[in-house]
């Protein structure tokens, strides 16, 4: 499962060091935030005996890439 979201962080406030600091805290905290939420619909669909790979993959503005991200991964070209 791919599951693409928003940082909201801009690249240009912080040093190289402290924005690598910054997207693994708020990757920590946006993962905790919704590891219930997931966990409780896998279990209402029933499908806690299946395995699932999750990927996780931050953006800095995912509304806007993601067309983008699509044409290139269907093969539509860049």
């Amino acid at each position: 499962m791919f599951l693409g979201y928003s940082l909201s962080l801009d690249p240009n406030n912080y040093s190289t060091a402290a924005f690598r600091t910054e997207i693994s805290r708020k990757m920590d905290a946006v993962i905790k935030a919704h590891v219930a939420c997931i966990t409780n619909k896998i279990n209402a669909e029933n499908l806690g005996t299946h395995s699932f790979y999750f990927y996780i993959l931050p953006f800095n503005d995912a509304d806007n890439e993601k067309q983008s991200i699509m044409n290139t991964v269907l093969g539509e070209g860049f």
